[in-house]
């Protein structure tokens, strides 16, 4: 059996009211070579059911059942479960726009000495509405330079090697929040390189019961943690493969995000944009 290109992971628990909506965005990629790994994390209300219904459906989505671990601990055993090449990220929670995964494998075949790439994003609220838009910065020297003030990537819009990641041996299990900040931090203080694309692909949900805005004072705690710990990172500047090709085509990717904020921006006239 041939393995897929990409294996998605996810984690969920009691992540039925936003779900249907979260799996879909991925089911209906354009790009179709990949499997999703979804790990039902000892969910109490309907999710299992859910992701049992869409499995049953669809044989890409393979299904691992366990008791409550935690996300950081649900997303490692998804990624030893993993038959792909690459690894992509997506919230229970959020949404992925139709072409994210193909322009994403595309920009990483392209330049294999980026190790993890992220997507600029939407922030949609409960009912979907945009409410805010990030064109996140775009190069290893900007995300390095900016990190230590906030995290510089939408964790659910990433993809990366699986062989890399399994190299970098996956995500801290002693951080139960806040371990993609770690991972971030670890990989930049090894003088890998990060990358995001301008190009807003992403739709990251806040809602009252989502880690950022439920979990706040816990993660904020963890991140003060993270940054005492990579501290002496921070001044260090970062080895970057720096091409021609490489600079064209993120200002293509930026001229694409503008466009998509003027035409957001119709549709949503109150809506803000950042650039972090």
């Amino acid at each position: 059996m041939t393995k897929p290109i990409i294996s998605v992971l996810m984690g969920v628990h009691n992540g039925e009211q936003y779900l249907n909506s979260s799996i879909s965005s991925i089911l209906f990629q354009t790009f179709k070579d990949f499997e999703f790994i979804i790990v039902n994390d000892g969910s109490t209300d309907s999710s299992g059911k859910i992701i049992d219904k869409y499995a049953k459906k669809d044989s890409r989505i393979k299904v691992i059942h366990h008791e409550n671990k935690g996300l950081t601990k649900s997303l490692n055993i998804a990624a030893q479960h993993a038959q792909g090449k690459y690894l992509a990220r997506q919230d229970a929670d959020d949404i992925s726009l139709p072409k994210r995964l193909q322009i994403q494998i595309k920009y990483l075949q392209k330049f294999p000495q980026v190790k993890i790439l992220g997507t600029s994003n939407y922030m949609i609220d409960y009912r979907g509405k945009v409410i805010n838009r990030f064109l996140r910065p775009s190069s290893t020297e900007q995300i390095k330079k900016y990190m230590p003030f906030g995290n510089q990537l939408c964790h659910g819009s990433i993809l990366a090697e699986k062989e890399f990641f399994m190299e970098m041996q996956g995500y801290d299990e002693s951080y139960r929040y806040a371990q993609d900040y770690e991972f971030w931090f670890r990989v930049l203080s090894k003088g890998y390189q990060i990358n995001n694309l301008r190009w807003p692909l992403y739709m990251w949900r806040i809602h009252d019961k989502s880690i950022a805005g439920f979990k706040l004072d816990k993660q904020k705690q963890i991140v003060e943690g993270i940054l005492n710990k990579y501290a002496k990172y921070s001044s260090l500047e970062t080895n970057i493969y720096d091409v021609k090709e490489n600079y064209i085509l993120d200002k293509y990717y930026l001229c694409r995000g503008l466009l998509h904020a003027g035409y957001t921006s119709l549709r949503y006239p109150n809506l803000q944009v950042t650039f972090i």
